[in-house]
């Protein structure tokens, strides 16, 4: 049975030798600092504690504006919609007791 990938040989090769440079300098690089072509070590200004220190810091920033942000639209959500059931209640009474006082002088004169 002949199976097709669909991708030749060669180009396999070329993915699996660039994945594996790709392992090999992640790793090589995970130390915190970053190594020059001559094979010296160039210390970043950051550690790793630190810049994880920023970004976890930076993340709770985000989520306090997010949480600053839902709270303000809610509100809004909420005043708007609170004062627009208002004036509806307020336009429904009046249109009722209108038609309510039309009502009784309609009967009150049929009854004279």
């Amino acid at each position: 049975m002949v199976r097709f990938s669909g991708i030749p040989e060669d180009l396999k090769r070329d993915q699996t030798e660039k994945s594996f440079v790709t392992r090999k300098s992640s790793k090589s690089g995970s130390t915190g600092a970053s190594t020059l072509s001559s094979g010296k070590s160039n210390a970043s200004t950051y550690s790793e504690v630190e810049l994880h220190k920023e970004v976890t810091f930076g993340k709770w920033i985000f989520v306090t504006v997010l949480l600053v942000v839902a709270g303000f639209l809610g509100w809004m959500g909420y005043f708007l919609l609170e004062r627009a059931e208002q004036e509806l209640w307020v336009e429904q009474y009046e249109s009722m007791t209108e038609r309510a006082i039309e009502t009784v002088e309609i009967v009150a004169v049929s009854l004279l």
